[in-house]
């Protein structure tokens, strides 16, 4: 089982010389089996009200969290056997690149359309250390993802 979480958005005071009344975060959890992502927000929740209750204010008062969480997109799986990845792996195989399947963890308008009964392939497009300090794109890559999906759209 696999599964990432992350903490991206971290929100808290105005001033730098005043202790902010509270702090607002925005987290995310990710992985293609539902069971054990619930496992990861319930150890990030945990997590969170245990360092609320280990600390008070001057007046003696515990800290307190109040967690919203919402399911943003589904986690999905296509059969290589679809039609959707057969042509996907035949486009790619066409312009001289040997295809391989893999999962992705990402949050993608593939996403979306899975869960609408639209099988959709994710293509690689280049992109390295997706999301990092260190993030780069292979430009010849791209340029054959780029003819990869025209191809594609208009066969």
């Amino acid at each position: 089982k696999r599964g990432t979480s992350n903490i991206g958005v971290i929100n808290s005071g105005a001033a730098t010389n005043v202790v902010a009344e509270r702090a607002t975060i925005r987290a995310e959890a990710r992985g293609h089996d539902p069971a054990f992502r619930n496992k990861i927000v319930r150890a990030i929740e945990k997590a969170f009200a245990k360092a609320a209750q280990s600390v008070r204010s001057s007046s003696g008062r515990k800290g307190t969290v109040s967690i919203t969480k919402q399911l943003d997109y589904e986690a999905f799986r296509i059969p290589q056997s679809d039609l959707s990845v057969v042509t996907a792996h035949k486009a790619l195989e066409s312009i001289g690149y040997e295809p391989y399947y893999d999962v992705s963890n990402g949050g993608l308008d593939a996403n979306w359309m899975a869960a609408n009964g639209i099988p959709t392939v994710t293509l690689g497009c280049g992109q390295h250390d997706i999301h990092t300090t260190n993030e780069w794109l292979d430009l010849t890559a791209y340029k054959a993802a780029c003819r990869v999906a025209l191809m594609l759209a208009t066969s």
